[in-house]
């Protein structure tokens, strides 16, 4: 391989996160252009299988470029939120660039295979444990591209990384050849991977568009099914959630109120079916409703929660709303706890949740499982109280986590789960959801922080998949936008502009279960046999080369004693 000229490496640390830019939904083009993808990942392999040593510090430049660049939004949800993912993803892209100096040396002129793998068991690892961050992974771009997301269907996200990432190292090793013609002789010699490949992308495009196109909607006509479609109803009050305290709370009450009752008014005028769903975002009631109708702690918000209650009996169908939960964080303890000086405070654990009320009456609470690391939950609150401290000083909200699924039934008996923004991102989530029986997937979502498009955009593009991947419509209601309905095909049917006031009525069809639906095992297996083919080539490598110094030792002894 030719040694790089000096600033190429610069110029290639730089230019994969202008594409990677561009390839995500970003200011400039709302929706993305996927087919930068590989174009995008291809400087950034150039850079890992021909840079000299000195030069690999580049790669985890460009790593933390890229989440700067395609991620800018963290900076409004929380300056140390984008502080923590782009010092974590530093550290991981320089592990990365280790495993491939490894690669090199090993594979020789093959690793941009094991290259390619590895990165796409990469992504999937950035997906795993406390510092998780599903934000960024490669096959998200393709969300809006028919026959490459459907291969999601069956096999995954990290199946479709796993495709645009191979051409991108492939060809970032034939670039490295020291001229066309040992370039083109590099590209014979690897002619059997490329058509293995080419069939391997084929199989899984075809497979997933066939598994999508199997999705059908319920019987109409079937004796015991369940309704073939549900009404939904949710509204998008475009407020922040938290900044001013109270009078913030109510005022964005009203504003979700005004707007549920003028849509729910004019569904009457026009003697349409009434809805079965209406469906507030994450936090847009803020006072505890389960806490304040049990405890009177606050005046204020104890009779904003009733207003709300009596309000509630008069919703046709299932309301759902986010809200601040809290229970008694020590049941033998009442709800305020004074100390010796006369000062109070609550006894309670607060849970970032969804309630469920049908006719005014709370039906169950969901709480949220996976909570965003750091800026909404720390593990070690007593071990490092100075940092919690600190941690809410910088605006973090804690919460303390939820600890089961939730499968809740409508009055029609249809079936249906709750998620809470940061976890619709989460794939093993929606899996465990559609195992526990969920015929349809709702998601509450405030991404108003964020302050742009963009952000609205990529988030909604990564919950295509979880649809995609489990056979299910889900309904998306956020603050802010985007607010949608996305089936089982990928197909976003149903939007709303983002940063508006507005309500999304849309009827959802349910669907029957799918060949493959319930096969999540294919799904989760992608990434994991990847590691398992990994770690068996690299044992046998590692084999042959022990063989090969061995022999070359004897022989060099048999040639000393001659």
């Amino acid at each position: 391989m030719r040694a790089l000229r000096r600033g190429t490496d610069a110029a290639a640390a730089l230019l994969s996160p202008l594409l990677l830019f561009f390839a995500f939904p970003n200011p400039v083009f709302e929706r993305g252009l996927p087919f930068l993808t590989t174009i995008g990942l291809f400087p950034l392999f150039f850079l890992l299988l021909n840079a000299e040593k000195v030069r690999y510090l580049w790669v985890p430049a460009a790593g933390v470029l890229t989440y700067l660049f395609v991620h800018f939004w963290l900076y409004t949800f929380n300056p140390l939120a984008m502080i923590f993912v782009c010092g974590v993803m530093g550290v991981a892209y320089l592990l990365f660039t280790v495993y491939v100096t490894a690669v090199r040396r090993c594979f020789g002129e093959s690793a941009y295979l094991p290259a390619a793998a590895g990165f796409t068991v990469f992504e999937f690892l950035k997906t795993v444990g406390f510092l998780a961050f599903p934000y960024g992974i490669s096959g998200y771009t393709q969300y809006s591209v028919p026959g490459m997301r459907d291969m999601a269907s069956v096999f995954g996200v990290f199946a479709v990384s796993f495709c645009l990432t191979f051409p991108a190292a492939f060809f970032a090793a034939a670039a490295g050849m020291p001229g066309r013609v040992e370039a083109a002789a590099f590209v014979y010699r690897q002619r059997r991977r490329l058509m293995a490949f080419a069939v391997l992308f084929a199989f899984m495009v075809i497979v997933g568009t066939v598994q999508t196109a199997s999705v059908k909607p319920l019987d109409r006509e079937a004796a015991d099914a369940l309704p073939s479609s549900v009404r939904v109803l949710a509204v998008q009050h475009s407020g922040d959630t938290w900044t001013g305290g109270f009078p913030t709370y109510r005022r964005n009450y009203e504003i979700l109120k005004n707007l549920t009752d003028r849509a729910l008014s004019e569904n009457n005028e026009a003697g349409d079916m009434p809805y079965d769903f209406v469906i507030w975002p994450e936090t847009a009631f803020v006072p505890g409703i389960e806490w304040h109708s049990r405890y009177n702690t606050s005046y204020e918000s104890k009779d904003l929660v009733d207003r709300f209650l009596e309000w509630a009996e008069t919703v046709p169908g299932t309301l759902i709303t986010g809200n601040s939960e809290s229970c008694l964080a020590d049941p033998s303890q009442p709800p305020v706890i004074y100390d010796a000086e006369g000062k109070g405070r609550l006894n309670r654990d607060s849970y970032n949740a969804a309630v469920v009320l049908e006719g005014g009456q709370i039906i169950g609470t969901y709480r949220k499982r996976h909570l965003v690391p750091v800026v909404e939950y720390f593990p070690w609150e007593e071990t490092f109280p100075d940092i919690v401290r600190f941690l809410e000083a910088h605006g973090c909200q804690l919460w303390a986590p939820g600890e089961e699924a939730m499968l809740f039934h409508t009055r029609s008996g249809v079936p249906f789960s709750v998620s809470i923004c940061y976890e619709d991102v989460f794939a093993e989530i929606a899996r465990r959801d559609a195992r526990n029986g969920s015929r349809l997937m709702i998601n509450l979502t405030n991404d108003s922080w964020s302050g742009t498009n963009a952000a609205q955009m990529q988030h909604l593009a990564i919950a295509v998949f979880r649809s995609l991947e489990t056979g299910l419509p889900s309904v998306r209601a956020t603050n802010s936008g985007i607010t949608a309905v996305i089936l089982p095909n990928g197909k976003i049917s149903t939007e709303t502009p983002p940063f508006i006031k507005t309500v999304m009525s849309a009827e959802v069809p349910l669907y029957e279960p799918a060949p493959f639906a319930n096969a999540f095992f294919l799904r989760e297996a992608f990434p994991l046999l990847l590691m398992i083919v990994l770690a068996a080539a690299f044992a046998v490598r590692i084999f042959r080369m022990t063989g090969e110094s061995r022999k070359n030792k004897e022989s060099g002894k048999l040639v000393k004693k001659r």
